[in-house]
């Protein structure tokens, strides 16, 4: 089971080909390594199991929010990204 499903439980579809990032990021419990890809939600909403809350975002709301030091350069670079694309 993926990470995307084990935290939030929607039917997705990640691609394979577009891979944001690959981070490594000490904590004091040990090294996380995130891998973060842009996918598609499918159908349903998604079920929270590991996060109190879910939201959805415009790019320049992104750096609102208290990101996990792992999961910084992923945003950093979906918003820069985005602001680019439009």
């Amino acid at each position: 089971m993926s990470p995307i499903n084990q935290e939030h439980r929607p039917s997705h579809k990640p691609s394979d080909t577009l891979e944001v990032t690959t981070t490594a990021h000490p904590y004091d419990f040990g090294t996380v390594n995130l891998t973060t890809f842009y996918c598609e939600l499918v159908s349903g909403e998604p079920q929270l199991t590991e996060h109190a809350d879910v939201v959805w975002l415009s790019p320049d709301e992104l750096g609102s929010l208290d990101w996990a030091p792992a999961d910084i350069p992923a945003v950093e670079l979906i918003q820069g990204a985005l602001a680019r694309n439009g």
